[in-house]
């Protein structure tokens, strides 16, 4: 009887655990010479090759989530104080921690949204307040409070 696979399950999962695949199903199937697809298929008829890929993708994912929080914690530490605004806006907002009993929230361009409740809208009004005046406030002592901890961290 001739075999009518082209890989033996140990080729597979020899293919799978290769450290310089890493997971990844497009590089699985470079390494062996095949489409996605046919590791896919392997995967559907082998409990062994599909618990074998499920591990090494759940393995890559880990990975991925550890540099990328190895690249937030660089950028809450960068010179740059726009880049470190902005990863702190980013962490505080989604860990759901408020800023003075108000969420923060990042736009699309990573721009820092504050929501104002309708109270302090109103007394702004009346107040005769604009709020790109307020805007314009909140940035030159955001901009003033992150120059004093770049003074701060020199002097460290």
């Amino acid at each position: 009887m001739v075999n009518k696979y082209k890989y033996t399950s140990g080729e597979i999962v020899l293919a799978i655990r290769d450290e310089d695949n890493r997971g990844s199903l497009t590089l699985i199937a470079a390494f062996l010479g095949c489409t996605e697809q046919t590791i896919r298929n392997y995967a559907k008829r082998s409990k062994r090759i599909a618990r074998e890929l499920k591990a090494a993708q759940e393995d890559r994912r880990v990975r991925l989530f550890d540099l990328a929080e190895d690249g937030l914690e660089l950028a809450l530490l960068d010179e740059n104080w726009q880049v470190r605004w902005r990863a702190i806006a980013y962490v505080l907002s989604t860990l759901g921690r408020s800023f003075y009993g108000k969420q923060l929230v990042v736009d699309a361009d990573g721009q820092l949204v504050i929501q104002v409740s309708q109270q302090a809208m109103d007394m702004l009004a009346e107040l005769g307040i604009e709020t790109e005046d307020i805007a314009a406030r909140f940035d030159r002592i955001i901009q003033a409070y992150a120059a004093e901890m770049v003074e701060v961290a020199d002097d460290d």
